[in-house]
């Protein structure tokens, strides 16, 4: 059953799923070329389209390892 809701990638599923983190562990650390792809969740267009959207506003405390080497434009895009 946790295998199965772990494959599940839309809203419902992946809302509740970094809420429960953020109970556990409120802080993330992450580079800012990594974030992107583990805030993201799956939204349905029509006839098996998907449409990839990303999370807004689900982090605690966000440490961005390797900072001073990334571009302002990859860095703001986090924020």
């Amino acid at each position: 059953e946790l295998n199965k809701q772990a494959r599940k990638t839309g809203l419902k599923t992946v809302r509740p799923r970094w809420q429960r983190r953020m109970m556990l562990t409120p802080c993330i650390v992450s580079t800012f070329h990594s974030l992107p792809s583990h805030m993201t969740y799956q939204s349905h267009v029509g006839n098996n389209e998907f449409e990839t959207d990303y999370l807004l506003n689900e982090i605690d405390l966000l440490i961005v390892d390797e900072a001073g080497q990334v571009a302002p434009e990859v860095a703001a895009a986090s924020f």
